[in-house]
């Protein structure tokens, strides 16, 4: 008798799908559930299910069984248009086109996803049409080929021909329904128990690790970010329940400390003061509640009114200070900046150069801003740019440019004013490009080797006149690099005399302390550029030797400097840090103690036991701080 074959339908081959799917998708949700990576989910991992789903289905379906595992389940094979077994070269061509067509039909869904955006998500599903015209084409032809089906001459067989079709379908949803519940039920567990139970405990632990490990109590010598009393009680129940708080908290206590550091450094003309005034911002706030909180207040206050009428004022500037005082002295990109040590002098340091330029940006808006008649704003324009020019002198006087080119009295009130107008008038850009040609003009008599000094000299003058945002800076940096890379000394000379310091840029100071830059220039250069009694510069010189592992030699002269300086505990202690962070050599480290009562120093001796401390000399610097005796 010839038999029969009844070709699948449509319920029976959805429920098939279906299995398949979760069958794929199971390892994916696994991971989410239990080791909570959403990243997984991204695009990459589509590209993934993809190629999944086509080896799947491919190695399935030219197998013996001619199925996948859905549609073994339900009875189900998938043969050629002549019901013969597949073999892997029509198994691959079937799967291709079944890609196609659904990525061909899919388009108008992401096309209507992108174009009609400002719709209601329920216009979209109008383009989920397109993806069910395959499926129809089976209740049109006898073979119920679906259009993938049709190209790669495919049709998929019910094996269980004997059984209504009430009686099969009963059949796939009771497997289905069995499966559903299984994995529903596997999935849930993962979920409520291993999930929540994980994620509380993970947040205890960070919570515990935070307050514990991070934010030593022990108040002796502590030179962290320092975390204002009012703030860490405000934060400190939303750490135990939520670590997610803590951006939040690091970069409120950090923009607040910010500011008010530095407005106190600037405060501040008298070295020693200066110091007694920052050493007030690093005590440890649990410990010992900061007496500043109306001066935090102010700040507060009028740091949210200009937020809130000039949004771009000093939103900018907040995240320029966390950058700017965080990141140069991050050793590792996941180490969180609230755990390295920085003083304010540092902070100042860091953060004074790009401050001058934000403050000068802000008065030319500001002056703009005044000329457009607002009459309600007129009374804020005038006060802001009053202050501004106030804060602008303030700084200036700060910088060792300026207070060179005052002493030289090269800054007559003719050429004050003269400035101010280049400067309001539109021919600013104009002006910024003749004085490019005569820094040119100026590079060309500086590196001749017959030097004619007054012709230098005099158009040493006219550019710094032209431009006064960039004396000592990005002019005098290329001046006093150009001079290194020649190692025209003659021409060195002459900057250091017109007082350009090659010791207030990073750049520069990096490529002074590097193998190029020879020991006999580097000896010139500290000779006329650094003073004693600049301790904040020496402290800044001395961390770029360490931290660029200069020669011995060179560290050596520097410390010259830095022993003779008296300087205060403030600066001393992390130099001392520094030189065993970056496995400085037993010599310089000995140097560096002297007879210094730091020598047995708590935070040394706790630095040593770090694992991350793995200096080849570490048991040579661990018995010198111990006994406290130079070798």
């Amino acid at each position: 008798m010839k038999r029969t074959h009844i070709y699948a339908g449509f319920w029976v081959r959805s429920m098939a799908s279906l299995i398949d799917i979760i069958v794929l998708l199971l390892p994916f949700i696994l991971m989410v559930m239990l080791f909570d990576i959403w990243h997984i989910l991204h695009l990459e991992s589509i590209f993934i299910f993809l190629i999944l789903w086509g080896v799947y289905s491919v190695t399935m379906l030219s197998s013996s069984w001619n199925a996948t595992l859905g549609k073994k389940i339900l009875g189900l094979k998938v043969l050629t248009k002549t019901l013969e077994p597949l073999h892997l070269k029509a198994s691959l061509k079937r799967f291709i086109f079944a890609f196609i067509t659904y990525i061909l039909l899919l388009l108008p869904l992401l096309l209507s996803i992108r174009i009609f955006s400002f719709m209601s998500y329920s216009w979209t599903d109008i383009f989920l049409l397109p993806i069910f015209l395959p499926l129809l084409m089976m209740f049109f032809n006898k073979r119920k080929q679906v259009l993938h089906d049709y190209f790669a001459k495919t049709v998929v067989i019910d094996t269980k021909d004997r059984k209504t079709t009430k009686t099969y379908v009963l059949q796939g949803l009771g497997i289905f329904s069995v499966t559903a519940i299984i994995v529903s039920a596997f999935l849930f567990f993962n979920f409520i128990i291993l999930g929540y139970g994980g994620y509380a405990l993970q947040k205890e632990l960070q919570a515990k690790y935070s307050f514990t490990k991070k934010y030593t109590i022990d108040d002796l010598g502590d030179k962290r970010i320092i975390f204002y009393n009012k703030a860490l009680i405000k934060y400190s129940k939303d750490f135990v329940l939520a670590e997610g708080m803590y951006e939040i908290f690091e970069i409120d206590v950090k923009r607040d400390l910010a500011l008010n550091c530095i407005e106190a450094s600037l405060a501040q003309h008298n070295q020693k003061d200066w110091l007694e005034k920052g050493i007030k911002f690093r005590k440890n706030a649990r410990n010992i509640p900061l007496k500043t909180q109306a001066l935090i207040q102010k700040y507060k206050a009028q740091e949210k009114y200009l937020s809130d009428r000039f949004y771009q004022y000093n939103f900018n500037d907040v995240h320029d200070i966390i950058r700017s005082l965080a990141d140069p002295f991050r050793k590792e990109r996941n180490q969180n900046t609230c755990d390295k040590q920085l003083s304010v002098e540092r902070m100042y340091t860091r953060f004074i150069r790009t401050y001058i330029g934000k403050q000068e940006q802000s008065l030319r808006y500001n002056k703009k801003s005044l000329a457009k008649n607002i009459p309600k704003d007129k009374a804020y324009y005038t006060k802001a740019i009053r202050e501004g020019q106030e804060w602008l002198n303030l700084l200036y006087q700060n910088t060792k440019q300026m207070k060179a080119l005052i002493e030289k009295d090269l800054l007559a009130n003719a050429n004050k004013e003269s400035l101010a107008k280049i400067k309001e008038t539109s021919k600013w850009e104009r002006a910024k490009q003749i004085h490019k040609h005569k820094l040119s003009h100026l590079k060309i008599l500086l590196f001749k080797k017959n030097k004619n000094i007054e012709e230098i000299n005099k158009w040493l003058k006219q550019v710094i006149y032209l431009d006064l945002d960039k004396i000592g800076g990005t002019d005098g940096r290329l001046l006093i690099h150009e001079t290194l890379k020649y190692k025209d000394t003659k021409a060195l000379q002459i900057l250091l005399d017109y007082g350009i310091s090659p010791l207030e840029d990073d750049k520069i100071l990096s490529y002074i302390f590097s193998d190029e830059i020879e020991l006999n220039i580097f000896e010139s250069i500290i000779r006329r550029a650094l003073k004693p009694s600049n301790h904040m510069l020496i402290s800044r010189i001395m961390f770029h030797s360490l931290s660029h592992h200069s020669s011995e030699k060179k560290i050596e002269f520097i410390l010259e400097y830095l022993l003779n300086a008296n300087m205060s505990d403030a600066l001393y202690i992390p130099l001392v840090e520094d030189a065993l962070e970056y496995c400085a050599s037993t010599k310089t480290v000995s140097l560096l103690l002297g007879g210094n009562k730091f020598n047995k120093h708590n935070e040394l001796q706790v630095l040593l036991q770090k694992p991350s401390y793995k200096c080849k000399n570490k048991k040579e610097i661990k018995n010198l701080l111990n006994k406290g005796t130079i070798k």
